[in-house]
């Protein structure tokens, strides 16, 4: 199938999500692929399958075993020239990889173009794909016909709804089949579980669901960073801070503050969901403080005669989100104050709802250059119900 070669490409090139050393083994098969490629010996291209792989694609039958995608391979040899690939998320999820993105050639003389979804899993220390889906229409990349009884494709394709862009209802509907299928199923099953439940605001049961995925495996240090953040947003801060020191052992509290920032999040979501992302990194970031930094602290903490000082308080406060509604009636006084006049904004706006108090002085800037644009979004966010 035309897609097969792309897709492997775009994996070897992929940078985990997580800290391991998956990118530099699955790009160390990416040599031995590329010549066992190239010199069209389709038995040893077979081996950097499992012996149990299936392969889901668009338009054809579903192709099951080492043997048959073998002779998958073998029917479309000459067809495929010019392979491009953008690989848009991996997540490094230990014991198995997923990996989502674009593909593009020429098959039979004609331009194509598609995208992938691909689940790894390490055997007996390489990794070996063991399932793979790709579709030429976006439009229709979920009404791929799936073996009912596959949980690990039903996890696929929700890992494809979390990675590229779909909806969170949807994927919980394919994790729901996956774990019903699977009762014991694999970490990376409560990973994407609990960061799509996230998506769709029940940061409790998403909580839940890491925390009994880490209890069920240790190992499974990837669960730690969403657990500490739901943790941190249901005011479980010295739960979350825990979590945070069991992922990165040792750090400095410099350190674990800057862990936030340098946090790759790949999870993307319809339009509608585009606050997700933050409100994570915000959690990850509540998780990161010292205990003794609370919202009442950082009140007093605006009056500090040091003007960096009021600006990264400011910034603070609008982590908290709803949570910082007694830091309203001192962000909307700092609105005066041009040191921290846009993170104040910001912050009202990550409050929401209970910042209404702020919506007559942002209303008066809101045509102001500059200010006024962030002035605009936060009066849009107040105004959600």
């Amino acid at each position: 199938m035309k897609w097969i070669y792309a897709l492997f490409l775009a994996v070897l090139f992929a940078s985990p999500v997580y800290a391991g050393d998956a990118k530099s083994e699955i790009a160390q098969e990416f040599k031995a692929f590329d010549e066992t490629y190239n010199t069209h010996d389709f038995k040893t291209l077979g081996q950097f399958y499992a012996e149990d792989a299936v392969v889901y694609g668009q338009g054809v039958d579903i192709t099951k075993g080492r043997e048959a995608i073998q002779k998958l391979w073998a029917s479309f040899e000459k067809d495929e020239t010019d392979l491009k690939n953008d690989t848009l998320a991996m997540v490094d999820a230990g014991d198995h990889a997923i990996e989502y993105g674009k593909w593009s050639s020429t098959y039979q003389g004609k331009p194509d173009q598609g995208t992938f979804i691909a689940v790894f899993k390490k055997k007996n220390g390489k990794w070996k794909i063991i399932r793979v889906s790709s579709w030429s229409n976006p439009s229709t990349g979920q009404a791929i016909a799936l073996d009912p009884n596959d949980p690990e494709g039903h996890i696929m394709m929700a890992w494809a709804l979390t990675l590229g862009g779909g909806s969170p209802t949807e994927a919980l509907n394919f994790i729901a089949a996956a774990i019903r299928l699977n009762p014991n199923y694999p970490s990376h099953y409560a990973l994407a579980h609990g960061v799509t439940l996230f998506a769709t605001g029940d940061v409790e049961r998403a909580a839940a669901v890491l925390d009994e995925g880490f209890k069920r495996n240790p190992h499974a240090v990837m669960l730690l960073p969403p657990l500490a953040t739901t943790l941190a947003l249901l005011d479980r801060r010295e739960e979350a801070h825990q979590k945070l020191l069991i992922w990165r052992p040792g750090v400095s509290q410099l350190s674990l503050e800057n862990l936030a920032d340098n946090y790759n999040f790949p999870f993307r979501w319809e339009r509608e969901y585009v606050s997700v992302k933050e409100r994570f990194i915000d959690g990850l970031r509540i998780a990161s403080l010292p205990l003794n930094v609370t919202v009442t602290t950082l009140i007093a903490e605006l009056k500090s005669d040091d003007p960096f000082r009021r600006l990264i308080t400011a910034k603070r406060l609008g982590w908290f989100g709803h949570a910082a509604a007694p830091a309203v009636p001192a962000l909307i006084a700092a609105l005066e104050d041009e040191a921290v006049r846009e993170e104040a904004v910001k912050s009202l706006g990550k409050i929401g709802p209970e910042a209404k108090a702020a919506i007559p002085a942002l209303t008066a800037i809101q045509n102001e250059s500059l200010i006024g644009i962030y002035a605009k979004e936060a009066l849009i966010e107040i105004g959600r119900n």
